[in-house]
Order: structure tokens, then sequence, then C-alpha cells
């Protein structure tokens, strides 16, 4: 028995074997383009959603160390809230914090004999891929130079 080739075999789901035997063969030509754009977008939202996450770790180290560093500045002798201030934004800001406004509180204590300053840091964050914004907040203390 002999077969003619025709555009239209290649799309039957059957394909005839030499003896007459009929054997189904399905075709999966293009089934892993398919499943790679289905999978296709969640990947990339996991990928966008690891590195808004690994950003907001940054940031956050970032704002502890503005004010750990306002609290140094605060708590040295000559120091002033507005010194204080000035050297925690000019940290925030060269490394990119600026998006949408922080906030400065200070306070000196004394616990258990030791003169303390207290510095709280409230940095505001616009996260894009999460359409969300967060704030981050971090406390430094030190020891209050200008009352030794």
């Amino acid at each position: 028995m002999h077969f003619v080739r025709s555009p239209l075999r290649k799309l039957s789901a059957c394909n005839f074997v030499t003896k007459g035997k009929q054997k189904c063969v399905q075709d999966e030509r293009g089934s892993q383009i398919v499943g790679f754009a289905l999978v296709a977008p969640l990947i990339i939202y996991v990928a966008i959603a690891a590195m808004q996450l690994t950003a907001i770790a940054v940031d956050k180290v970032t704002v502890a160390t503005a004010a750990h560093t306002a609290a140094r500045t605060y708590g040295t002798r000559g120091g002033s809230e507005h010194l204080a201030r000035v050297s925690a934004d000019r940290y925030l800001k060269t490394n990119g914090l600026t998006s949408c406004g922080n906030a400065f509180a200070f306070k000196r204590s004394k616990v258990s004999g030791t003169h303390l300053v207290e510095v709280r840091v409230t940095q505001c964050l616009r996260l894009s891929a999460f359409n969300r914004t967060v704030q981050l907040v971090s406390i430094a203390r030190s020891i209050d130079e200008s009352r030794l």
C-alpha cells in the first residue's frame, strides 16, 4: 500500500504504518513552548518579588546605619538634633532613600547611671512591584558624651 504525502497528513493525530496497521502517535511539537508560556509569568513575578525583598533588606540596613550615625552625632560634645538630622539625611540620600520621606525622633535618657541618647529614624519606602508603601523603622542608642 502506497500513501501520498499531503499537508493534511501532518495535522492528523494518527499515522498509518505499513501492513495496514494503524498507530496513533500524539504530536508533541510546541508543547514545551506552551508550558513555558504558562509558567513564565509566575517565574517573572517570583523573580521581581525576590528583587524587591532584597532591596527592602538592603534599605533596612541603610536606615539602621543612618540611625546609628545620627545617634553618634547627637551624642557627641556639641552635637544637636539639627546636626544629627543632617548627618542621617545625608547618609540616606547618598544611598538613594528619598522615595517618600523620613522622620526623626530624638530622646535623652539615663539608664543605670549612664546617660544615653536615642534616635528613631522612620523611612517611607515605595514598592512598585507590589503597589504598596512600607515604613522602615530603626532605633539606635549611643552614650551621651556631652554629659561625661
